[in-house]
């Protein structure tokens, strides 16, 4: 069984305005350690796919409360895709 490491990234400045702060931040990679986690894939590989998704959302929302939930949900239909 293949195992994946967690990466602990503080330095969230490297993403292009992404990400606002750093709390933000740790919100969205917790959600990608848990995909990566769960589909056995590996942490860069769901970063690159959940961060151009977010790119793409955050660009068009007016209430960006729940938009980690949308990100997720495109995520996972797009890895269900390619697997």
């Amino acid at each position: 069984m293949e195992t994946h490491k967690l990466v602990a990234v503080t330095d969230f400045s490297n993403n292009a305005g992404l990400y606002e702060n750093a709390p933000e931040w740790e919100k969205h990679h917790g959600h990608i350690n848990s995909i990566a986690r769960e589909n056995g894939k590996s942490v860069a590989e769901i970063t690159e796919c959940y961060e151009r998704i977010l790119a793409e959302l955050k660009s068009r929302a007016q209430v960006p409360d729940f938009i980690d939930v949308f990100v997720t949900r495109r995520v996972m239909g797009q890895i269900g895709k390619v697997s």
